[in-house]
């Protein structure tokens, strides 16, 4: 780039209007392709007087090679491509109406280390959430909507007005759920009672009952003896477990036996119904063959699913065998 006096002052002393004189070399501004100063120091545009400044025009590229500080307020009216880190130092705040975009970034969003804040607006999670912290993981004073898995690892707290959470899968709580308000029973299902330390290998399906065959081993009910009506419990397909006091979901129901419904009496199924696959099933309808065993195991309370065989969440509630 060369150098350019691309400044004039009248000259003499005191200087004459219009007649040209040398500059100082700290103020002369080389010219060519660009503008800069003729020594290393601050090049201002627009520093004293102007009230607005202008770069560029609409449909080119601005670049700024270096660094950018901005001391005062910046107003984007368009669209801003950063493809290096941007770092804000004064706190960042967003207005209108336009939506936050960060779908396109497939990389891990951290928020601050300090308090966060979300709402006051309806909060939806549409894949997994988890809470991991110790103490209160999740507060939340206003609404929460979950539409995925909602998990739970430590304290929830739900303390705002009107719907503190709406969960429309599954919520799943690890350590210890704490509602100050109101529970509406029908949105909540408390699961059956859980023990351990049995060899549950033949109840490897959820919601197949059980009776105690030897010590501490189950084998899938069948209502063709008393002994095998005699049930212990149900499994939830884990090794070692078995559900056996409260609501059993999704409890097996044979295909013979007809659709559950809601408040009908579940009973120990007949083994060799449906070809002999009925073993560790549930029936609404009650065996009636001479030397089988009637066994009411509890009610049908709903979440009835299938069109044969079929499962359905069941109450326990267990009455003496009688067999016929």
């Amino acid at each position: 780039m060369g150098l350019f006096r691309a400044l004039t002052i009248g000259g003499g002393s005191p200087p004459t209007p219009g007649s040209p004189a040398a500059i100082a070399n700290a103020n002369t501004l080389a010219v060519g392709n660009g503008i800069d100063t003729n020594v290393a120091a601050a090049l201002l545009i627009g520093a004293t007087l102007a009230s607005s400044l202008t770069l560029g025009r609409v449909g080119i590229l601005t670049t700024i090679a270096g660094n950018l500080g901005v001391t005062g307020t910046e107003t984007i009216t368009g669209g801003s491509t950063f493809n290096g880190s941007v770092g804000i130092d004064a706190g960042l705040t967003a207005s209108g109406a336009v939506a936050n975009n960060f779908s396109g970034s497939t990389g891990a969003f951290l928020t601050s280390t300090g308090a966060v804040t979300i709402g006051p607006g309806a909060v939806g999670v549409s894949g997994a959430a988890s809470f991991t912290a110790a103490g209160t993981a999740l507060a939340v004073t206003n609404n929460a909507t979950v539409g995925g898995t909602f998990g739970v690892a430590g304290l929830a707290s739900f303390t705002g007005a009107g719907t503190g959470l709406a969960v429309t899968n599954n919520a799943s709580v690890g350590g210890n759920l704490t509602v100050t308000g109101t529970l509406t029973a029908g949105a909540f299902l408390q699961n059956a009672s859980v023990s351990g330390a049995f060899t549950t290998t033949a109840l490897a399906t959820a919601g197949l009952f059980g009776y105690a065959s030897s010590p501490y081993t189950l084998t899938k009910t069948d209502a063709a003896a008393y002994a095998s009506t005699l049930f212990i419990g149900a499994s939830n397909a884990t090794g070692g477990q078995l559900l056996y006091a409260g609501v059993v979901p999704a409890a097996q129901f044979s295909t013979a036996g007809g659709a559950p419904t809601v408040g009908a009496a579940a009973f120990i199924e007949f083994a060799g119904n449906d070809g002999g696959a009925d073993a560790g099933k549930l029936t609404v309808t009650a065996p009636t063959t001479a030397g089988q065993v009637v066994a009411q195991v509890g009610v049908v309370v709903g979440n009835i699913l299938g069109a044969g065989p079929y499962t359905a969440d069941v109450f326990l509630s267990p009455s003496a065998p009688i067999q016929l």
